[in-house]
């Protein structure tokens, strides 16, 4: 699961719009909508490319993207 409240926050130091986020990753709104809040999944690469686009350090991939799973 990811940390909607955090790439949410995210998206808002950067005066950037979930709209805006999904047109750079080259998917719908509604599709990008579905994946912050949980009700799809990223694949990999699509959270690596988010990562990218929000100016996140790999460091913290766990923090945004893992939330919630347990080993």
């Amino acid at each position: 699961m990811v940390n909607t409240r955090k790439i949410k926050a995210r998206l808002m130091e950067l005066e950037l719009k979930q709209e805006q986020a999904a047109e750079l990753m080259g998917t719908s709104a509604c599709t990008f909508g579905k994946k912050i809040n949980n009700k799809s999944e990223f694949t990999i690469s699509e959270a690596v490319y988010l990562m990218k686009i929000l100016e996140i350090n790999m460091s913290d991939f766990e923090n945004y993207f893992l939330c919630g799973y347990e080993e």
